[in-house]
């Protein structure tokens, strides 16, 4: 969506022919950063989608870090009656 908005602004800014410094450079400047800005978003997209279910809960979290944390108290236990 976003491309096609820089398309329709750089196509509009280049049938002013009104010179590189004026409202004809803005707009294809605009159109081009527009461009980019959704090729962009459209890449992160593909890369790393994201939904709720990628995301682990807080609760699962937390659960798995006091596992940890035992698991190393019971190392450390080990190593110091060694």
């Amino acid at each position: 969506m976003l491309v096609l908005v820089g398309l329709a602004l750089i196509g509009f800014g280049l049938s002013l022919n009104t010179g590189a410094r004026s409202g004809e450079g803005l707009a294809v400047g605009f159109g081009f950063l527009i461009i980019l800005a959704g090729i962009i978003r459209a890449l992160i997209g593909v890369i790393n989608p994201s939904s709720p279910e990628d995301l682990i809960p807080y609760e699962v979290q937390e659960q798995r870090e006091a596992e940890r944390r035992e698991e190393s108290a019971r190392e450390d236990e080990l190593f110091e009656r060694e």
